[in-house]
């Protein structure tokens, strides 16, 4: 980095490129060239008693103007022009840099997609085994055969082993067997048309509908036979019932009402 600056500093003053390079690979300093006299210049570096004189004479005048112009005219003039061949061979490499660049792009994409493709089927399978460890436990709470519950209980090991699997591949928080408590034990009660009795899920579009009742919104369980009317329509009933709002047919509005515009009396233009 020293020689470097010596050697624009040099070129800076208006020393030639050969007399600067010289003095810049020999390790002066501008300084320490100031310190030496001619005789050691032209001893020590072989420089002509000429070139000798005109480096003290610049380095002590300081940068002129015209050493600044003509380094920043080597500096900033224009590159020479490529020939062909070596026009041909950059934009050969050109494409080629521009090809790896576009191949790479498109197997980060295809890597991105083949990894959001594994997790969408480990977690679809997630789903059907914890459909399935509810279904089981389920089964299991109701029978009462000994027999048929240690079948059971040996499907939730195997099933449980999988789902744990599968829980561990997606990183989630938490374990299997929480998904499998909210699934069983919270999801009826948070849902809006769920029997208050046996928990089970009914379709409010389906065939849950009471028939027997039209009026309201109620539902009939399949399962247990027990008739009710959704939560959402008890709520909205009591608000309608304890509402102070009243709405009078003679109360007349608060806006003006602008009659519409009249039907002229003449049809046709002729008429007028």
């Amino acid at each position: 980095m020293a020689k470097k600056d010596t050697y624009l500093a040099l070129l800076r003053r208006g020393i030639d490129e050969s007399t600067a390079e010289i003095l810049a690979d020999a390790g002066l300093k501008i300084g320490e060239i100031k310190k030496l006299s001619q005789d050691q210049l032209e001893q020590n570096y072989g420089l002509k008693s000429e070139i000798a004189s005109s480096v003290l004479g610049a380095i002590q005048s300081g940068p002129r103007e015209s050493g600044k112009q003509r380094f920043l005219a080597e500096v900033l003039s224009e590159k020479k022009e490529m020939d062909r061949i070596d026009e041909q061979r950059f934009k050969r490499q050109q494409k080629d840099v521009i090809a790896e660049i576009n191949e790479n792009r498109e197997r980060l994409r295809v890597a991105r997609l083949e990894e959001f493709r594994a997790q969408k089927v480990i977690m679809n399978r997630l789903g059907k085994t914890i459909e399935l460890i509810v279904k089981i436990e389920t089964n299991h709470d109701n029978e009462t055969k000994d027999e048929q519950r240690s079948k059971m209980r040996d499907q939730l090991e195997t099933r449980g082993l999988e789902a744990a699997r599968d829980h561990e591949m997606l990183e989630l928080v938490g374990t299997p067997q929480d998904i499998v408590d909210f699934r069983r034990k919270i999801v009826p009660r948070i849902t809006l048309h769920a029997c208050p009795e046996c928990d089970d899920e009914i379709e409010p579009a389906g065939s849950s509908r009471n028939l027997d009742d039209m009026e309201n919104f109620s539902f009939i369980c399949w399962e247990c036979g027990h008739e009710f009317m959704a939560p959402m329509a008890k709520v909205v009933e009591k608000t309608l019932a304890e509402s102070r709002i009243t709405v009078s047919s003679d109360t007349p509005p608060r806006l003006p009402v602008f009659e519409p515009p009249k039907e002229a009396k003449a049809p046709t233009v002729a008429d007028m």
